[in-house]
C-alpha cells in the first residue's frame, strides 16, 4: 500500500512539475504579467489574466459541484467573463481591422482545437463539426458563442445595422433570454456588455467603488435566489435572478483585478489564461475521474495534474497546427485568437 501511494503521488507530481516549468518559462518569455508595472485594461496580458480567472472559476464550479452547491455560481461567473472578453475583443478588432479574416480567426482559434479534442475522445458527426449540436459535455457554450459570433458578424457587416448595433445586439439578447434554457438565458447580456465597454470606452469606470457596488448587487440577488418564492418561480424570473448574479459578479472581478494589479502579481493567472480554452475542452472528459471511486484528495490531485498536463500538450499541438493552417490560407499574423 505504501508503494502504491508513492506511485500515485509520483504520477500526480510529474504533470504538475511539467506544467510549472512550461508555464514559468512561457510567462518569462512574454515579459511577466501582473505586479510591478501593472496590467493595461484588457490588453493582451490583461485579457489572459481574466481568462485564467474565468477558467479557474469554472473548474471550481464543476469540481465543487460533486460535493457542495456553494461553488455552483462560480461556473456562470466564469462564462460571463469569457463572453465579456469575446465581445470586447471582437469590437476592438473591428475598430482596428474591420471584419478582415473574421471567420478564419474563428476557424483557427475556436473550431480547430474543438475538432482535435473530439477526434481523440468521442468522434465527430456533421452537427458536431458545425458546432450546431456539440457532443462535448460542455459544448453548449461553444454553440452559444457561435450564435454571438454570427450576430456580431451580421450586425457589423452592414452600415445601418452597425450604426444601431446597441439596439440590435440588445434585441438579440432579449430574444435569447426568453427562448433559451436557464444556463444560456443567464448569459444573454454578457457578450453585449463587452461590446458596450469597447464602443463607449468605459474603462474609466473600472474603479473600486463600482466594483463594490456590483459585488453587492450580485450578493443581493444571490440571497434572493435562496428564498423559496424565487426557487419556485417561473423560469424567466429565475433566469433573471441568475443573470443579475453572474454578470455583476464578473464585472466586479474585472474592476478588482485592474484596481489591484499594481500590488498583486497575476503571473500565474496569466499562464492559466494561455491554456484556458484547452483546459475547458480537456476537463470535460477528465472530470470523469470522479466516477473512479478513488479517495477525494487523490481524485482532485489526479484530475488537476492530468487536466493541466494534457492542456499543455494540446496547446502545443494547437499552436503548431494553427500556424500551418494560417500558412495554407496565406494569412500570416501574430494574434491568432481575439
Amino acid at each position: 500500500m505504501r508503494y502504491l501511494f508513492l506511485y500515485e503521488m509520483i504520477i500526480v507530481i510529474i504533470p504538475w512539475l511539467v506544467v510549472l516549468i512550461v508555464s514559468w518559462v512561457g510567462v518569462e518569455n512574454m515579459g511577466g504579467g501582473g505586479g510591478g508595472d501593472g496590467l493595461t485594461f484588457l490588453d493582451k496580458n490583461g485579457t489572459l489574466v481574466l481568462k485564467g480567472i474565468a477558467i479557474l472559476l469554472i473548474l471550481f464550479s464543476h469540481l465543487g459541484g460533486h460535493y457542495t452547491r456553494i461553488f455552483t455560481p462560480c461556473g456562470g461567473i466564469g462564462v460571463a467573463l469569457f463572453l465579456f472578453i469575446s465581445g470586447y475583443g471582437l469590437t476592438k478588432s473591428d475598430e482596428k481591422n474591420g471584419l478582415q479574416h473574421y471567420w478564419t480567426k474563428r476557424l483557427v482559434g475556436v473550431w480547430l482545437p474543438y475538432v482535435l479534442i473530439q477526434v481523440f475522445t468521442s468522434g465527430l458527426h456533421p452537427l458536431d463539426i458545425l458546432l450546431i449540436k456539440p457532443s462535448h459535455p460542455f459544448g453548449w457554450y461553444l454553440n452559444y458563442l457561435m450564435i454571438w459570433y454570427f450576430m456580431f458578424w451580421i450586425i457589423h457587416r452592414w452600415v445601418f445595422l452597425k450604426r444601431n448595433r446597441t439596439f440590435f445586439l440588445t434585441l438579440t439578447g432579449i430574444i435569447l433570454f426568453f427562448i433559451s434554457r436557464e444556463i444560456r438565458a443567464e448569459q444573454s447580456f454578457s457578450f453585449i456588455a463587452g461590446v458596450m465597454f469597447a464602443v463607449h470606452d468605459w474603462k474609466g469606470k473600472i474603479q473600486w467603488k463600482n466594483g463594490m457596488v456590483l459585488l453587492l448587487i450580485a450578493i443581493g440577488f444571490l440571497a434572493c435566489k435562496q428564498t423559496a418564492i424565487i426557487r419556485e418561480s417561473p423560469q424567466v424570473i429565475y433566469s433573471f435572478i441568475q443573470l443579475m448574479i453572474k454578470l455583476p459578479a464578473a464585472l466586479a472581478i474585472i474592476c478588482f483585478v485592474f484596481c489591484t494589479n499594481r500590488w498583486i502579481n497575476y503571473r500565474y493567472f496569466l499562464w492559466v489564461g494561455i491554456l484556458s480554452y484547452e483546459i475547458y475542452l480537456i476537463h470535460g472528459y477528465t472530470i470523469n475521474i470522479y466516477n473512479t471511486g478513488m479517495p477525494m484528495i487523490h481524485i482532485v490531485l489526479v484530475f488537476s495534474g492530468l487536466t493541466f498536463a494534457l492542456s499543455v500538450g494540446m496547446h502545443c499541438v494547437d499552436t503548431y497546427l494553427s500556424g500551418k493552417l494560417w500558412e495554407i490560407l496565406l494569412y500570416k499574423t501574430k494574434d491568432r485568437r481575439d
